[in-house]
């Protein structure tokens, strides 16, 4: 076989360039600290790392949503927390009014503090998350949830919790509606009506012989009711149920006040009926099993801020559940993540040990390569002339 001086000097090229490629390759493993460079280093590999890396990805957002998570249920927790405080704030201040010995002047004070109570309450209502949303409108989170009227405070909001993704099957509760924990409009339970007509009562005289009324929540009738009390009226010690029979016509009583218990009320539109000083008037058209309610000022106030008090600690309580799902959560989370890390690094990273080695051996064989070049492109008959 001939091999010309072109074919010999190909060859040698060839060899150098193709060792001088793998040993920038092997350089550019050894810098970036990757062994999988492009694609088609390792197909297979590189498929696998693509998938790995969008879970990794994933699991460091849902991570991401926990930390955002937790600190907005930590401030949720810390205005409830305060609102728990209001409530029992407001609830010292009915008890005082209770005392028959108060003046005026006394009753006018207590007023003072009972709607710097119910400001406050007002306020903790509208607070906002350290996004600037409100934290108790729901869905709604731009819309100011409440707002004071005559007589208790009406929601704007709606009854939507908003939610993040902390796993790729759980979603979990950041946020609770007004309507949930301040149950406005509903008789009994909505503690700015409780605060208001306590309010109202104060202002009427002595709370001894003030009375309440509410309408039952269910009634689906149009009748209503409204109560008038003498100086020498003797309110009900307990509250009062009064419900419509539509069969005979007439109102019946249940209370746990033995002189108010089982007392019977014949009705036509309207009827005005007075018991031990309390005069009361139901107008209008009741239906069936319709109720209204009697109770003493102070009764009525106490539990109805009793009522809005548990519902609040209820409310916390579910928060605090929720803070402790997210720790327990993002232990697994961070397992998981670590888990798709030490994925990555056995598909995609380099063993630098072995790389380097590798290095140096590539370059002994290029330096190898190019001074053999070198001898034989220097071999030539003319110098044995």
């Amino acid at each position: 076989m001939r091999i010309s001086n072109n074919t010999l000097y190909d060859l040698g090229i060839n060899t150098i360039n193709s060792q001088l490629t793998t040993l920038v390759k092997t350089q550019q493993q050894v810098s970036t600290g990757r062994r999988i460079l492009t694609p088609s280093d390792d197909p297979v590999a590189s498929a696998t790392a693509l998938e790995t890396d969008s879970s990794l990805s994933v699991a460091k957002q849902q991570l991401d949503n926990i930390g955002n998570a937790r600190s907005t249920l930590s401030l949720e927790e810390s205005v409830v927390s305060n609102i728990n405080r209001v409530y029992q704030d407001a609830r010292q201040t009915i008890v005082s009014a209770g005392n028959s010995g108060l003046s005026a002047s006394d009753r006018a004070t207590l007023a003072t503090t009972l709607r710097s109570n119910y400001n406050e309450l007002l306020t903790l209502a509208n607070s906002r998350d350290g996004q600037g949303n409100y934290f108790f409108s729901g869905f709604a989170t731009s819309t100011q949830p409440f707002t004071q009227t005559t007589g208790a405070a009406v929601y704007a909001g709606d009854q939507g919790q908003r939610k993040l993704q902390i796993t790729p099957s759980r979603q979990i509760d950041i946020s609770d509606s007004g309507q949930d924990l301040f149950k406005p409009g509903v008789a009994g339970a909505d503690p700015f009506a409780s605060i208001e007509n306590f309010i109202t009562a104060l202002g009427n005289g002595s709370i001894g012989n003030q009375v309440t009324t509410g309408t039952g929540a269910a009634n689906t009738g149009s009748a209503s009711i409204a109560t008038a009390v003498s100086a020498s009226a003797t309110p009900p010690t307990s509250a009062v149920t009064l419900t419509y029979n539509a069969g005979t016509t007439s109102f019946t009583t249940v209370s746990q006040d033995p002189a108010w218990n089982n007392l019977t009320i014949a009705y036509t539109d309207p009827t005005t009926t007075t018991f031990y000083g309390v005069s009361f008037t139901i107008s209008g058209t009741p239906s069936n099993n319709d109720k209204f309610t009697i109770n003493n000022a102070t009764d009525a106030a106490l539990g109805g801020i009793d009522t809005a008090l548990n519902n609040a600690l209820r409310v916390q309580s579910t928060i605090g559940s929720r803070l402790n799902e997210l720790d327990s959560t993002e232990t697994t989370n961070q397992d998981t993540t670590l888990q798709y890390q030490t994925k990555l690094s056995s598909l995609r990273d380099v063993d630098l040990t072995r790389a380097i080695s590798d290095l140096t051996q590539q370059q002994n064989s290029l330096q190898a390569a190019q001074k053999s070049f070198l001898s034989i492109q220097g071999l030539s008959l003319f110098k044995l002339l």
